[in-house]
């Protein structure tokens, strides 16, 4: 399966996704995309990064029958002597899982089995059309131009491919040609060359006028977090108190935490 295969309807209690390849980048952004989905069917849904060994600990003592939140686990690293955890995975209907192969070298045996089991099997390679992919995944409704774009901003970005996406999000309530452009010349000089303080009075006016002025926006702007603006005004009083704030946690703090 591809990325732009993955969409709301395919996401539920009981998913399974394995996610192999040489592009890396990519686990941490789909695993924020299927929680985000979740969290639109569930009132509770609770996500851990773990090793597959810390995941079988974490369900064999799982045994409160009326629980109705949702567990999310997102497990990196899964190799070829991980397969009889993994089938105690793809028989667990309560919960999601998010897996990503290990190395290609200890991994070949697992991801033939994933992608002849139960599981989603989704390649994730350091290719064009595994960019293109995932941008489709995120933007279904946007013109096929504009996603050639974002990908071949995409294909050069030296930062995680979450950081991107978030920016991308918060400089315009609708995607367009022109904004990927300008989110492009922005990431390479506006936003760059800003200081820490009028970057983050820059995204609190973003954030702010799809928490409160109520302005329409797609889906990673409809997300942005609950405390955004909480963070950002504490993030600004700590950088004005002299403690260094790095642009990195400027935006982790706006999209909810997985």
């Amino acid at each position: 399966m591809e990325f732009k295969n993955i969409n709301a309807a395919g996401i539920s209690r009981g998913s399974v996704f394995y996610l192999y390849g040489n592009n890396k980048k990519t686990f941490n952004v789909f695993c924020n995309f299927v929680v985000e989905e979740l969290r639109k069917k569930f009132s509770e849904v609770r996500v851990t990064f773990c090793s597959i060994a810390e995941c079988v600990n974490i369900l064999d003592g799982q045994c409160d029958l009326f629980d109705t939140g949702l567990s999310c686990f997102c497990i990196k690293n899964i190799e070829d002597n991980h397969q009889k955890k993994v089938e105690m995975l793809l028989n667990e209907k309560n919960s999601v899982f998010m897996l990503e192969s290990g190395s290609y070298l200890k991994s070949k045996k697992i991801t033939d089995h994933m992608a002849k089991s139960r599981a989603l099997a989704v390649a994730s390679f350091n290719n064009e059309p595994t960019l293109n992919s995932l941008v489709q995944m995120f933007f279904p409704d946007t013109p096929q131009t504009t996603r050639n774009e974002i990908t071949k901003i995409l294909a050069n970005v030296d930062e995680e491919l979450f950081s991107f996406f978030s920016k991308l999000s918060l400089l315009s309530p609708d995607v367009n040609l022109d904004d990927v452009q300008n989110c492009s010349s922005c990431r390479q000089s506006f936003l760059r060359d800003l200081a820490v303080v009028p970057l983050i009075r820059f995204l609190l006016q973003s954030v702010i006028k799809v928490k409160i002025m109520k302005q329409s926006g797609f889906n990673w702007q409809k997300s942005v977090n609950d405390g955004a603006i909480h963070h950002l005004l504490k993030a600004e009083l700590l950088q004005k108190s002299g403690m260094e704030v790095s642009r990195g946690s400027v935006y982790q703090g706006l999209l909810p935490s997985l």
